[in-house]
């Protein structure tokens, strides 16, 4: 998946929090050609917008069971929520499972306390939300060219992607 194609991805992909910036990443995804079939959603308060994507393939508050596992984990919840998310998300991680992480203040070292995994850690700005956005992303240490490949085909789907060490 050298160049980047959200087409490529084989793995699941499981979006934590659909609100306006992960609902904004999911349409991007779709938009892209990501096969619906290879995400799932974990949202407490799904909006008819993402629960009308299911007719499409996309699973909605799915079992742990039915999802593993994950290749890579997308946490776009709101900071404040995630330790209490993360309780529910860790079950879905496996030590193949890439993190990719959206939340404003939350550091790698955090992240990968409650989820573990491979750490990406972004910052969209707003205009990500329609599509036009610049994100800045860093890799934690141990995550593998491959997870990174994914995860900037995943940020790239709402704008540009520049990566910093």
């Amino acid at each position: 998946m050298a160049d980047s194609s959200l087409k490529d991805i084989t793995g699941t992909i499981l979006l934590a929090g659909a609100g306006k910036m992960g609902g904004a990443m999911l349409t991007g995804w779709l938009s892209g050609g990501l096969d619906p079939r290879r995400v799932a959603v974990i949202d407490p308060h799904i909006s008819p917008e993402i629960t009308a994507l299911a007719a499409q393939g996309v699973a909605l508050n799915p079992d742990v069971k039915a999802t593993r596992p994950v290749e890579t984990l997308v946490v776009a919840v709101k900071p404040q929520m995630f330790r209490e998310a993360g309780t529910r998300l860790k079950q879905f991680v496996s030590d193949k499972t890439s993190v990719v992480s959206i939340m404003a203040g939350t550091t790698i070292a955090s992240l990968q306390e409650v989820c573990g995994g491979a750490v990406v850690r972004a910052m969209p700005n707003t205009p990500a939300a329609i599509g036009r956005g610049i994100t800045v992303a860093v890799a934690a240490r141990d995550v593998s060219a491959a997870q990174r490949t994914v995860a900037d085909a995943l940020l790239r789907a709402t704008g540009s992607v520049e990566w910093v060490e």
